[in-house]
């Protein structure tokens, strides 16, 4: 019966992530309040990659690092919560993902790689969110190019990049209402700490608290855009390819002339000119930081933090998973689908044991499937296969190119024709 319940799994992640076209890059799910990350074996150069300063750090500082203790037990034991932290709040955690070198592998000083569609996402996703008023408390996320300098790797001249801000999230009071307001960063070539733009606010009828709520952003370098968006970039999207006002959550995109958003940030969506347009075309995302304002008596209970590229999907709940009752982590990270028969799978082992693949399956329909949600063909993995602890297992076309075979740890036939 076990080995049922684990191949039906792998089934439909199979079938799940097909369709999505999203590539994870980082991912923290807070899964059993822990704050380990994810990270896409292709970035392991990467360092840095748990979220340890949410319990505390400062990146220059540590006698002045700000402090927090998370909330367990209940809903909260597949979260992580961020309340009054210590005297110091307010200042930057550390350099997380140092070295991630995510972006156009045109981009200059340093090149990056990874990049599907050639769009990067980064959300925050929450279980709830209250803010004391008055307090000036507020949430701040950013991802960033390296410092332009060459020093230490942790130190405050690390790294080799112009030290800009590419975009960001913030989350705070909006001014003196009795309501929220969110906020982000657009690249800026004359100031690294970006633009803030806000987006709008949600409204009195929410108040000072939301829950169950995503919130991103998306870099589209083809388009050279920094666009915000609420649960995913095609929610509550509208013609013009920006939100349709009012919709979500009570949002209420901001402008002065009504709240109509068309004013400096267009449908939700900062397009850089100029010399700020070649700024963000060579942008290159180095790391991830945040900075926590949290004085007064508010909570930013944390589900998700990730950092994605093509196509994105909302996958919170599918993290909401122990890991503390054996359940194996095995999962398909990325798939290609190229020309002729440049096609392969990728299975990645996020788990700290080698897993024997003799228990699992990879079965497959031709076309649309005569009964959704059933197979119509069983694929047995090669005897003896195992993928190893952290490690990926690719399945590839036997006439894929020499590059994809290299690679490859066993071969397949039939793999994917567009709907299959």
């Amino acid at each position: 019966m076990k080995k049922f319940y684990l191949i039906f799994a792998l089934f439909f992640g199979l079938t799940f992530n097909l369709s999505a076209q999203e590539t994870v890059i980082a991912v923290w799910d807070f899964a059993d309040n822990s704050l380990a990350g994810e990270i896409h074996p292709d970035f392991s150069n990467a360092v840095n990659t748990d979220m340890t300063y949410m319990s505390g750090g400062h990146s220059s500082n540590a006698s002045n690092a700000f402090t927090n203790d998370d909330v367990t037990g209940g809903d909260f034991d597949m979260s992580y919560t961020m309340t009054n932290s210590s005297p110091n709040t307010g200042l930057w955690s550390n350099y997380i993902l140092n070295h991630l070198d995510l972006g156009p592998n045109t981009g200059s000083p340093t090149a990056g790689s990874g990049l599907v569609n050639n769009k990067l996402h980064f959300s925050l996703s929450f279980k709830s969110i209250t803010i004391e008023p008055g307090s000036g408390d507020k949430i701040t996320f950013i991802l960033k190019d390296a410092n332009n300098g060459n020093g230490a790797v942790g130190g405050s001249n690390e790294g080799n990049g112009t030290n800009h801000r590419l975009t960001g999230l913030q989350l705070m009071q909006n001014g003196t209402n009795q309501n929220m307001r969110a906020n982000v960063f657009v690249y800026n070539n004359g100031n690294s700490n970006g633009t803030s733009k806000m987006c709008g606010h949600f409204g009195n009828t929410q108040g000072l608290t939301l829950t169950d709520i995503t919130i991103g952003v998306t870099v589209d370098y083809s388009a050279g855009s920094v666009r915000f968006w609420i649960d995913s970039p095609d929610t509550y999207m509208n013609d013009e390819g920006g939100m349709v006002a009012n919709s979500a959550w009570g949002f209420k995109m901001y402008n002065s002339d009504g709240y109509v958003n068309t004013s400096g940030f267009p449908m939700l969506t900062g397009t850089p000119t100029g010399a700020g347009a070649t700024g963000l075309a060579n942008s290159v995302v180095q790391m991830l930081q945040f900075s926590p304002v949290l004085s007064g008596n508010s909570e930013f209970v944390f589900d998700q933090i990730k950092i994605s590229t093509g196509e994105y999907e909302n996958t919170v709940a599918a993290g909401n998973t122990s890991t503390q009752d054996g359940v194996t982590e095995l999962f398909f990270s990325k798939y290609g689908e190229g020309s002729s028969n440049n096609k392969f799978l990728e299975i990645y082992n996020g788990t700290d044991s080698d897993i024997d693949l003799s228990n699992y399956a990879y079965p497959s329909v031709s076309n649309a499937p005569t009964t959704p949600g059933e197979y119509e063909y069983w694929n047995s993995f090669d005897e003896g296969a195992v993928v190893a602890a952290g490690d990926v297992y690719v399945i590839a076309h036997p006439s894929a190119d020499a590059s994809i075979l290299a690679q490859a740890d066993e071969t397949h036939q039939y793999l994917s024709n567009g709907d299959d």
